[in-house]
C-alpha cells in the first residue's frame, strides 16, 4: 500500500500547500533567471535572436497545413518567452527593442569612406 488515506484531509491539505510552495519557488527562480539573462546586452541579443527564429512577430499562415502547424508551434514557444520577459523584466524587453532599432539604423547607414 502507498500510505495514501483519502479521508485524511489534513495530509491532503498539507500536500497541496507543499506543491503550491514548490511551484511558487520554481516560478520565482525562473523569473530571476530571465531577469539575469536580460541584464546583459549579450543575453538580450540572444533572446532577440530566439524571438526572431521562433517567428514570434510573423504570421504562420501557409497553404500547407503541416508547415503551418510547425510554424505555429515555434511561434507559440516565442510567445511563451515573450510572456516571461514581460512578467520578469518589461523594462529590459523595451531596452532590447531599443538596442535592436539602434543596431538596424547603424547597419543601414552607408560607410563614410
Amino acid at each position: 500500500m502507498s500510505g495514501y488515506d483519502p479521508t485524511d484531509i489534513r495530509a491532503q491539505e498539507s500536500a497541496r500547500l507543499d506543491r503550491a510552495r514548490k511551484a511558487e519557488h520554481e516560478q520565482r527562480v525562473l523569473m530571476d533567471d530571465v531577469s539575469r539573462l536580460m541584464s546583459r546586452k549579450e543575453g538580450r541579443r540572444f533572446v532577440r535572436h530566439l524571438l526572431g527564429a521562433a517567428g514570434t512577430y510573423q504570421s504562420c499562415f501557409s497553404t500547407n497545413a503541416l508547415q503551418m502547424a510547425h510554424s505555429e508551434g515555434k511561434r507559440e514557444v516565442g510567445q511563451y518567452l515573450l510572456v516571461l520577459l514581460q512578467q520578469a523584466c518589461p523594462e529590459r524587453y523595451l531596452e532590447m527593442l531599443s538596442e535592436h532599432m539602434k543596431d538596424e539604423r547603424s547597419s543601414d547607414r552607408p560607410n563614410a569612406n
